[in-house]
């Protein structure tokens, strides 16, 4: 089968999890014996270029032909820029003509689509007119919010607001071009469902794989004194790291513990860190040596994350997580057997997922997270992907 897989940016270009996920599985696509394709824009490409990457994937970088590059901060970028830029990310007409030429040159059987900012839907039109058939994944919120997150004034949007309503409205009517929608949990699929996008498409939940390369499968036997809590990720305050710090501060009199923390991102946040005693501010750390000195994950995210694979990365290691309930992390921890939900605006809510994890048998909670990540693999999601690519074109 030869599968076109569209992303905003691929490897070696990485901005969050959704790059890994989408190499993930365009990786376990290619080891089935698939020709794979993936279309993305480069920030230093001239034209189309054509690259075949160290897995053996065909990729076409396409110049960026936005205002400015969409994936830097538009702090210093004037308002009229800003404005057009979002304006022509709902359509762009640029990509119109580079698309047209790659699908001629593959002749793809199905086309995958992902985050699409920065290339816009533009890419299901010409897949209607090549007559394909196309299969979209819900990574971010790009088609309902112009800041592609749902939250405003750090505040997590419970509906579409009036301009991005506005904004939003071309793109869902392009959306029933697409045959089969994903989503990455049970949450981003429904928010985009009720909000009235892919009316004439397959609905299915796939969530992203850890792909995971280390072969420990042994469960932890005890934990650390005093008990080492970890976070590993951006650090900025939609990833609720600030909050957390004060909800650790508040009860440091009362529980023996440290945090290690492992990213990059705000210097105020990093600053506040270093002068918390508890805190052992890592930088950047690989996986597997990030979780090999931690007893507990705490996610702490504020915003309405489509998923959050670093949970699942988690498991795979034997390590227990503790998440803030909400968006679809709310759907991967069994409360109790492979971790803890807290609310972590709420002391009280937090206080008592502590009390819970202090008094937890972690052995057995480690046993259920190596076995919970079994079902996470990249086997597991590419042969999902494969199934619904399959029913999609036998539609």
């Amino acid at each position: 089968m030869k599968i076109l897989i569209f992303n905003s940016v691929f490897f070696p270009t990485q901005i969050g999890g959704a790059e890994k996920s989408v190499l993930n599985l365009a990786v376990g696509l290619k080891k089935l014996g698939h020709e794979v394709f993936v279309v993305s824009v480069a920030e230093e490409a001239i034209g189309i270029e054509k690259k075949i990457t160290e897995p053996g994937i065909t990729c076409y970088y396409i110049e960026n032909l936005n205002i400015y590059w969409p994936f830097h901060s538009s702090e210093n970028i004037p308002l009229h820029h800003k404005i057009t830029q979002k304006i022509s990310d709902i359509y762009n007409l640029k990509y119109l003509n580079p698309l047209r030429k790659i699908f001629k040159d593959v002749k793809p059987d199905i086309v995958h689509t992902n985050n699409l900012k920065g290339i816009s839907v533009v890419a299901w039109k010409v897949a209607k007119e090549q007559n394909c058939r196309v299969v979209h994944t819900l990574r971010d919120y790009y088609l309902q919010c112009s800041k592609c997150t749902m939250r405003n004034r750090n505040i997590n949007c419970l509906t579409t607001c009036s301009p991005c309503k506005i904004y939003s409205y071309p793109k869902k009517i392009i959306s029933r071009n697409v045959h089969c929608v994903v989503g990455v949990s049970n949450y981003i699929l429904n928010t985009h469902i009720q909000d009235g996008f892919f009316r004439n498409s397959q609905c299915k939940v796939i969530y992203n794989s850890a792909f995971i390369e280390h072969s420990n499968t042994t469960p932890r036997t005890s934990i650390g004194s005093p008990i080492r809590f970890g976070y590993i990720g951006r650090i900025e305050d939609d990833k609720g790291l600030s909050l957390l710090l004060t909800r650790l501060q508040e009860t440091h009199t009362t529980f023996s513990f440290k945090l290690i923390v492992a990213g990059d991102g705000e210097q105020k946040i990093i600053n506040r860190m270093r002068s918390i005693d508890f805190v052992d501010y890592k930088g950047f750390m690989n996986a597997s040596d990030f979780f090999s000195c931690i007893d507990f994950l705490i996610v702490p995210s504020l915003w309405n994350e489509p998923m959050g694979r670093v949970v699942p990365e988690a498991y795979s290691y034997g390590v227990p997580v503790l998440v803030n309930k909400v968006g679809g992390l709310s759907e991967l921890v069994k409360d109790s057997i492979t971790g803890y939900y807290t609310d972590i605006n709420c002391s009280e809510a937090f206080r008592a997922a502590l009390d819970k994890l202090y008094s937890a048998d972690y052995k057995q909670l480690s046993e259920n997270c190596i076995q919970e990540s079994l079902t996470y693999s990249n086997e597991v999601m590419t042969n999902k992907y494969l199934s619904a690519f399959e029913e999609t074109i036998n539609e």
